[in-house]
């Protein structure tokens, strides 16, 4: 049945042709392409020339106006004087075939493929309105000048940036599994539109897997340019025995070895991308003899260390000497990027929970200091009360304090809340260094709170959960250490210290050093120490003291800046019933269960 007969235009398509969603990329001669009939010519009343877009090694690229359909087109011919030249045309004809196979949102569409009434070529495509992704890259890291590699610069993060290379690796991906590699990928071969478009271009150099094509036309282009490439930049597309960029192009590109090249290959270029979004630089510098000489050499070498390790470790896996220790494709590298992607979600939920909890510090230190107020006043009502006091004024005192309480239960409030927002930031990044570090600041707040109200047991609770989250900033403290200064009048006297443990609820002295000779200086873990200090020819003095963490005691009285020796007394000087406590400080209050206590003091 002929295509009159079944009421269409177009003849029937062979059977081998086969299901053109599924099969490989295959192209075919100039002659074919004709059909062995003449070739429409652009039509010229359709289309009107706006100027010249840009000018390749090998095209031009030019805006025309579609009349037909009033659309904006643009059109891209070979310059002049590869017009004629067959291998040139072949050439051309083969990108065409190639990119019209590539139906993908992420590589440019072509529309046609025709001659102009002078017999040069011609294809048009969708004009892509935007610049290409290595302006984007050098706005941003221009912006960044030194700047922590999180942050907006140019109105650009890195994630927005992450995204649009994951655009380009699903489009190499999908070309490898139609069985083609671009061989020059590189920031510049891909646009980023106005609207968000991410589109790779520029398939001039583009093969099929396993073709056995010559690339004459490589050598026909290196004959036009200059021999010597001591004055060629690393991002300058090569061509010749070695075709391509030679920043971003693998080893065995390089070396001119075209039956090693695969997937693999364009892999290896994606990883250049990689780096140079991360550091703002090519992967190689130098002029293309020297860059040529460094691929060759070895993988590039990272220029920061403020880069997401796993992004850093996609692209040192995707620029491996060898072939094989990299991905296959750029489909494996979707699903690597897709990794980091996820856990950079998690980690802004994250982050976005940290800044909430961060909003409600001023609001805790505010409460605080209205607690603290409150419980001053309350404390001084309960200590002015008489016995002979009336209800009211009693009233009022116990009022005070039960304000107080209420206060220091909003305290706790805000102090759950903040830790609950932070502990939720865990929940989507375990080990997020934020979330970690405001627990451990306001676990450490804690503690130190307890201490200093007295209350050991609670602040051995804080002082544990700060163990777990600190990340070295409080080693000190968690080291509960504490210096210890001790002068004696004497030059010969002897000190022991011993430790407080508790033993049937009783305080019991024990010993924790041998005799030392004063004057002594050292490091001692904080707690409550009793000193027993011996010299011939005196009395023993007994002589309590604490140390706190990360605080230094010694017996130097307010507002002196020499520590004040510790007498001993000659034998005599005490009566039977007298007890000798020699000058120093003291803890004196903050007992939380005493109604009306004083708070806790240090005194001389």
């Amino acid at each position: 049945m002929s295509s009159e007969q079944t009421g269409t235009i177009f003849p029937t398509a062979p059977k081998t042709v086969g299901d053109a969603e599924h099969r490989r990329v295959e192209t075919v001669h100039a002659p074919e392409a004709r059909g062995g009939e003449a070739v429409p010519h652009l039509p010229i009343d359709r289309y009107r020339e706006l100027g010249v877009l840009g000018v390749g090694g090998a095209g031009e690229v030019r805006r025309v106006h579609d009349r037909a359909l009033n659309r904006l087109l643009a059109v891209k011919t070979l310059r002049p004087v590869y017009a004629r030249h067959s291998q040139m045309i072949r050439r051309f004809i083969h990108e065409a075939q190639i990119v019209a196979q590539l139906e993908h949102p992420a590589i440019v569409p072509v529309h046609d493929l025709g001659q102009l009434p002078d017999g040069n070529w011609y294809l048009t495509m969708t004009e892509i309105r935007g610049k290409d992704f290595d302006k984007v890259i050098r706005g941003f890291h221009r912006g960044r000048a030194g700047q922590p590699l999180a942050g907006t610069y140019d109105n650009l993060t890195l994630r927005r940036l992450i995204d649009v290379f994951r655009t380009i690796c699903t489009a190499v991906g999908f070309a490898h599994s139609k069985g083609v590699i671009h061989r020059d990928l590189k920031p510049e071969n891909v646009m980023v539109g106005d609207y968000g478009e991410v589109l790779v271009v520029d398939w001039g150099l583009a093969k099929t897997i396993g073709s056995k094509e010559r690339d004459d036309y490589e050598k026909l282009l290196a004959d036009e340019q200059d021999d010597d490439w001591a004055g060629e930049g690393p991002a300058k597309t090569r061509y010749g025995v070695v075709a391509g960029t030679p920043a971003y192009m693998p080893p065995e590109q390089a070396a001119g070895r075209h039956d090693e090249l695969g997937p693999w290959s364009d892999v290896w270029a994606l990883g250049g991308i990689l780096f140079s979004i991360l550091y703002g630089q090519m992967p190689y510098q130098g002029n293309a003899q020297q860059v040529i000489r460094k691929v060759l050499k070895g993988p590039p070498v990272a220029m920061g260390d403020d880069a997401p390790e796993p992004l850093v470790e996609l692209w040192r896996r995707a620029m491996q000497m060898d072939p094989s220790r990299r991905f296959q494709n750029a489909a494996e590298m979707v699903d690597e990027v897709d990794s980091y992607i996820e856990g950079s979600r998690a980690r802004e939920k994250a982050l976005t929970q940290v800044a909430a909890a961060e909003l409600l510090l001023p609001d805790l230190e505010k409460a605080k200091a209205d607690a603290a107020r409150t419980r001053q006043k309350a404390r001084v009502a309960l200590l002015s009360l008489r016995h002979g006091d009336n209800l009211e004024v009693k009233e009022s005192a116990w009022s005070l304090d039960e304000e107080a309480e209420r206060k220091a239960d909003a305290v706790e409030g805000h102090y759950r809340a903040i830790a609950a927002k932070a502990r939720a930031a865990l929940a989507q990044v375990p080990e997020l260094p934020e979330a970690r570090a405001l627990l451990a600041a306001l676990y450490r707040e804690r503690a130190e709170a307890a201490e200093e109200a007295g209350d050991t047991k609670t602040a051995q609770e804080y002082v544990a959960l700060l163990s777990d989250y600190d990340d070295g900033r409080h080693a000190d403290y968690l080291k509960a250490e504490g210096r210890l200064r001790m002068v004696a009048d004497t030059p010969d006297a002897q000190v022991q210290l011993y430790r407080f443990h508790t033993r049937a609820r009783r305080l019991v002295p024990v010993p924790a050093s041998r005799p030392m000779t004063a004057p002594l200086e050292m490091a001692v873990p904080a707690g409550s120490y009793l000193a027993v200090i011996r010299a011939p020819g005196r009395l023993p003095a007994r002589y309590p003291f604490r140390v706190d963490r990360g605080d230094t005691w010694d017996s130097r009285p307010p507002g002196q800046t020499e520590s004040e020796p510790i007498q001993l007394l000659e034998p005599g000087a005490l009566g039977p019933v007298d007890r000798y406590v020699p000058a120093g400080w003291m803890v004196a209050g903050g007992d939380g269960d005493a109604r009306g206590g004083l708070g806790r003091q240090r005194l001389w």
